[in-house]
């Protein structure tokens, strides 16, 4: 293998030589071992969820300060505070506002978990794509239609 030409010295090829008398494509054959990369660690958390996660925790701290009982009282509930209920649940967009989170036992947010018609009926869950509209039906009995708007 010569080196003194500059040329990959695979038969044929006309590519620059990198290590060994061969090209990139061609290296394979140069009997050194293939170079490995360590695979990428995708993080489990980005970085704006970290930030976002501490505040949340200091609103569930001052929250046990201030009051600790649980507002949901669901038939099973233990009547202490453990964590918040996300009336909406849980997103990015409003993880941190404070209208959409209920004080509540493990025991009431596994109650609404397992039972969202009651939840639903007593206003401790709303649909995560439920936006702040209003549902207008509109009947017609002349065309014989209905007609629902978002206003």
């Amino acid at each position: 293998m010569s080196t003194s030409t500059g040329y990959c010295t695979f038969p044929l090829c006309t590519r620059i030589e990198e290590k060994n008398g061969f090209c990139f494509l061609h290296k394979q054959y140069s009997g050194m071992p293939a170079e490995k990369k360590a695979p990428y660690k995708m993080p489990k958390k980005s970085d704006k969820r970290k930030q976002d996660d501490k505040q949340y925790k200091k609103i569930i701290k001052a929250q046990v300060k201030k009051d600790n009982r649980c507002k949901v009282k669901s038939p099973e509930c233990t009547g202490e505070m453990e964590g918040m209920n996300h009336i909406q649940k849980r997103s990015p967009n409003n993880l941190l506002e404070k209208e959409n989170l209920t004080p509540s036992c493990n025991a009431c947010n596994r109650y609404i978990e397992e039972h969202p018609q009651w939840a639903k009926n007593h206003g401790h869950l709303i649909s995560r794509f439920a936006k702040n509209k209003v549902q207008v039906t509109v009947v017609d009995p002349e065309l014989k239609t209905v007609v629902v708007e978002e206003i």
